[in-house]
């Protein structure tokens, strides 16, 4: 599916990307995000916050909730929002013109990374002896169901992803009759208490609330790739790796290291490097507040996370990389 062809390029970008005299000229900016209620619509909201404290008097900030953690790049490209958050392994596709993006994305550029920690969870409907990927879907249950969130999600694109690289894409699946399916998260919750499904995967903070809910109230384990596969999601699909640390859900007692990626915020590249400058200090030097608004956030630390290339997954803004080299975080 091209993105980049299909969403609406919309409002103008306005003087958002015009104006570097930001001493007294107002600016208009809109945050894509995600759907009202989301995690990353909170972050939206709460940088937002931040900002109109801080842009000149008029100034107006606006934090629908549109967009996605994987379509916020096209959607930031076509100037149908100035700003946008995304996640890095989606950055990378954006900018490489790979898995959902047809063709490169060279007009969006990253601010300040690594704001979060998500982990594809894997997460098979039994509590089992083995905790690794590729012995579930090869040897305890071949013909194993799988379900996923709908075609064009992050947790679609990281569930087909991961059973690629273990070998168990739907035509092998469906070969040792098993079945690839897809659902909302109402629809996998009680596929897990019917025991109609298999295996699940998505894309998860610590505390992720359908997450915690399917392992509080079924008997679930939690799986993890081998050191191979996990390098195989780097190469291929531009994943992180990440630790889970043990206990962050019910009956998940040891550390797991999983595929994993991170929310950015990334702008038009024709935002004006001043503003881009301030937009990034003023992320950066808000650590706390950024923590109250959402406890994710609090995984982020400037100082070894918000300039970090793969943590990015696309080209910093001139703006953002003067602020990193003016703290002596980047050459």
């Amino acid at each position: 599916m091209n993105f980049i062809r299909t969403i609406s390029a919309g409002l103008s970008l306005g003087a958002a990307m015009a104006s570097p005299a930001l001493a007294q000229d107002p600016v208009e900016i809109k945050i894509a995000s995600f759907t009202q209620g989301s995690s990353v619509y909170v972050y939206a909201v709460t940088i937002g916050e931040l900002l109109r404290d801080v842009l000149p008097e008029g100034s107006i900030v606006d934090t629908p909730p549109i967009g996605g953690g994987t379509t916020n790049p096209a959607i930031v490209s076509q100037g149908s929002a100035d700003m946008g958050l995304s996640f890095a392994v989606a950055n990378t596709w954006a900018a490489k013109g790979a898995v959902m993006y047809d063709e490169p994305v060279d007009n969006v550029r990253a601010l300040v990374g690594g704001l979060d920690q998500y982990y594809i969870a894997i997460i098979a409907n039994d509590d089992i002896d083995t905790q690794s990927v590729e012995e579930y879907v090869t040897a305890t249950k071949p013909d194993t169901r799988v379900m996923m969130l709908p075609t064009g999600s992050t947790g679609f694109f990281a569930t087909t992803q991961i059973l690629d690289v273990v070998g168990a894409t739907e035509d092998v699946v469906t070969e040792r009759g098993g079945s690839y399916g897809l659902g909302s998260f109402g629809v996998v919750k009680d596929s897990f208490a019917n025991g109609s499904l298999d295996l699940f995967a998505h894309v998860v903070t610590v505390g992720h609330p359908t997450v915690t809910e399917i392992a509080l109230s079924n008997d679930v384990t939690f799986l993890q790739p081998s050191e191979e596969s996990l390098a195989a999601m780097t190469e291929t699909y531009g994943w992180g790796t990440a630790t889970l640390p043990a206990n962050s859900f019910e009956g998940q007692t040891t550390d797991l290291s999983l595929p994993a990626t991170n929310t950015v915020l990334i702008a038009h590249a024709d935002m004006s490097d001043d503003l881009a400058y301030l937009i990034t200090k003023t992320i950066n030097e808000n650590k706390d507040r950024l923590a109250a608004g959402h406890q994710a956030l609090s995984d982020f630390d400037p100082t070894t996370r918000a300039w970090v290339d793969e943590l990015n997954g696309m080209e910093l803004h001139p703006g953002a990389l003067r602020y990193y080299r003016e703290q002596g975080l980047v050459d």
